[in-house]
């Protein structure tokens, strides 16, 4: 990954970054919370622009360019969350990969994969972004699935 915050972080601003020529992910986070990713220039990474995922909760993602990605733009929760990554049942007890995030005023253009996909996401919102010439191998332009939990 060109940025990976790893399990448990909070409280952690990515203003004016960029992310280029990445043989994984742009951004990559697992069960973070109150992270604010803005006015970032994502491009020519491998994987996927931005992943939020394993329980990640409450953060925000606004005002990025997201250009030429060889899987998804965005991700919200994962398809491959394993579960100790994630907040115990007590705190998540659906196991939803992701929770209550924002997503908005993002321009994301020339992926492989979906624009926008929510994997086992949960009271997100998502408004007002640009999505162009994506899913140009697989995925439609905004993705719904489940996230298969791997547990071994």
């Amino acid at each position: 990954a060109g940025v990976k915050l790893s399990t448990f972080i909070t409280d952690v601003q990515l203003d004016r970054v960029e992310i280029a020529n990445v043989g994984g992910t742009g951004i990559e986070m697992r069960n973070g919370n109150r992270v604010r990713v803005s006015d970032c220039y994502i491009h020519d990474v491998v994987g996927s622009g931005i992943l939020m995922g394993g329980g990640s909760s409450n953060n925000t993602i606004e005002r990025n360019l997201i250009t030429n990605f060889g899987d998804r733009g965005i991700i919200l929760g994962s398809d491959n969350t394993e579960p100790k990554y994630m907040d115990g049942p007590a705190l998540n007890p659906e196991w939803h990969d992701s929770i209550g995030h924002v997503v908005r005023n993002n321009i994301i253009a020339q992926g492989a994969g979906a624009g926008i996909a929510f994997y086992s996401a949960r009271d997100c919102i998502v408004a007002h972004n640009t999505i162009t010439d994506v899913a140009s191998t697989y995925h439609a332009c905004v993705l719904f699935n489940v996230s298969p939990k791997k547990t071994s």
